[in-house]
């Protein structure tokens, strides 16, 4: 037991000392070089495309690969994460093919900074893309999709900021 105990002791003397050279070849004027652009602080936030819908939806086209939509409106929100959010700027983009004009057709907007819910009471925001009928591809869809403008806010649920529909949808609020 006697000799356990100083083996225990001499074993801890040895390692007390090690820690301690250790702990000398650092000194305070030591510096440590981080590798540039690596570590990047993160904000975090849920952006969301909530709903893609028109003011007026006409005739069902159910026999022809199309849809009509007087306009096409895009609902979004911001959501709190973990019990913190940041208000953040976003581009809200909207993507379909334009069987009048026979192409694939992208419209942009910037949307200024949208406070989390629940500190925004109205959650969603409603944004006009399109202020014009539209006679859309059926197959194709119209795409809404919403990302953070700055690449200091990470979006926490990316699988949100997209959606994709494939007929009209009138909004009732």
């Amino acid at each position: 037991m006697k000799k356990t105990l100083v083996v225990a002791i001499a074993l801890s003397l040895v390692l007390v000392m090690g820690l301690d050279a250790q702990v000398q070849r650092v000194s305070p004027q030591t510096k440590i070089k981080l590798p540039a652009g690596k570590l990047q602080l993160k904000l975090r936030t849920d952006l969301r495309v909530d709903i893609i819908h028109a003011s007026r939806c006409k005739c069902d086209f159910s026999d022809v690969n199309a849809f009509y939509m007087s306009n096409i409106m895009v609902d979004v929100s911001n959501h709190k994460v973990g019990g913190a959010g940041v208000a953040t700027e976003s581009v809200l983009t909207v993507k379909y093919f334009d069987l009048l004009q026979g192409r694939m057709v992208s419209v942009s907007k910037n949307l200024p900074k949208m406070n989390p819910y629940p500190a925004n009471p109205w959650v969603m925001q409603q944004v006009v893309m399109v202020n014009h009928p539209v006679l859309a591809k059926a197959d194709v869809g119209i795409t809404a999709e919403i990302a953070p403008k700055s690449n200091t806010v990470g979006d926490a649920d990316p699988s949100n900021n997209k959606k994709v529909i494939h007929k009209c949808q009138v909004m009732v609020y």
